[in-house]
């Protein structure tokens, strides 16, 4: 059987997501294991938090074991018919030196020459006094062109962490 992803990104995304839970409650997706996955910034949007909790209400419906609550199985002909696995992931912007994309993109090992063309080309795509400097704890604020970025290199960041994390693991066990 083929393998079914849903990724939602962003506010939208999350709202698209709510729907989509909501065929999986009529059974439109009989005997269906179907991974998910929240890509978001802002870890404070409503519409993140009520489809998490949408999802987390599935699954405790769906759960055969109150101990346990995984989504149970897939089913057939029936209510509830897909099982539902939910995976999480944001960017963390908290740090004051990750709060804006002019503090993201600084160059510390850069000449004076590369620090010079990286900020041309930034401010060739990026405005300077509000896309640059606003806040990116609350996301991206419709500016698609810079969330798209910003996300990738956040998974990128995130996937050579986690590799130096298995192998910092790796080391210590032996």
């Amino acid at each position: 059987m083929d393998k079914l992803f849903v990724i939602a990104v962003g506010g939208t995304g999350m709202r698209c997501l709510e729907s989509f839970v909501h065929l999986c409650a009529i059974g439109m997706f009989d005997n269906e294991e179907i991974e998910i996955l929240t890509l978001d910034t802002d870890q404070t949007n409503g519409n993140k938090g009520r489809v998490e909790q949408l999802i987390e209400l599935y699954n405790r419906i769906k759960s055969n074991d109150s101990s346990k609550l995984d989504g149970g199985q897939p089913n057939i002909d029936t209510f509830f018919s897909a099982k539902l696995n939910l995976h999480r992931f944001y960017t963390d912007y908290s740090d004051q030196s990750r709060k804006t994309y002019k503090l993201l993109s600084a160059m510390q090992n850069a000449t004076d020459e590369q620090k010079r063309d990286n900020q041309d080309l930034s401010d060739l795509f990026l405005d300077v006094t509000s896309v640059q400097s606003f806040d990116l704890d609350h996301g991206y604020r419709a500016q698609t062109h810079l969330g798209s970025m910003l996300m990738y290199h956040g998974i990128l960041e995130a996937a050579v962490n986690y590799v130096k994390d298995k192998e910092k693991a790796a080391t210590q066990e032996v």
